[in-house]
């Protein structure tokens, strides 16, 4: 289950400094990798769902210029979606029994339906994000809005066992 946006900041202000960008971009993504592999699909789902693809995303955060305006926001959103549209998504993390009656798990790979609902949402978070005005605590809460914006579309099996019936159900990330 996810952590706070708090947790998150907590994590983000434990960062050391770094003359280094792909240092500091690889120390910047394993803190929200970490973060964002603790989501889990609903309440009967458990973390493992998702694993966030943190080399694609290292280069690109390595990449960004510092800047003194919201010019960065695009950039590193089109960042932190490309590890997340390249992550592993991974079935038999959500139980079901009542939907599910013969495999009771989901079976089949899980789909994030609102991908860019979610991307669309960690760029509106960011807008008032700057270097000059403390941002940790923004930051952390656009990162959070955006992975708890993903609905896992998971898959399992009911019916019977004589006629077996895949059932896709829609489980917001909690």
């Amino acid at each position: 289950m996810l952590g706070s946006a708090d947790d998150l900041k907590n994590q983000l202000l434990t960062l050391k400094p770094s003359d280094s960008p792909i240092e500091a971009a690889t120390n910047f993504i394993n803190v929200v990798a970490a973060f964002f592999d603790k989501v889990q699909a609903g309440p009967t789902g458990s973390p493992g769902i998702f694993t966030y693809n943190k080399a694609v995303a290292i280069p690109l955060i390595a990449a960004l210029p510092p800047v003194p305006d919201q010019s960065w926001i695009m950039p590193f959103a089109n960042a932190i979606n490309a590890g997340a549209v390249a992550g592993t998504l991974t079935p038999g993390t959500v139980t079901l029994p009542a939907v599910w009656l013969v495999s009771v798990v989901d079976v089949l790979p899980p789909v994030i339906t609102t991908i860019a609902v979610a991307k669309n949402l960690l760029i509106a978070a960011l807008t008032p994000v700057t270097s000059t005005n403390n941002p940790p605590l923004p930051l952390a809460q656009a990162l959070y809005l955006y992975i708890s914006a993903f609905i896992f579309l998971v898959t399992g099996i009911g019916g019977t066992v004589i006629s077996p019936v895949p059932i896709p159900v829609p489980i917001p990330a909690q």
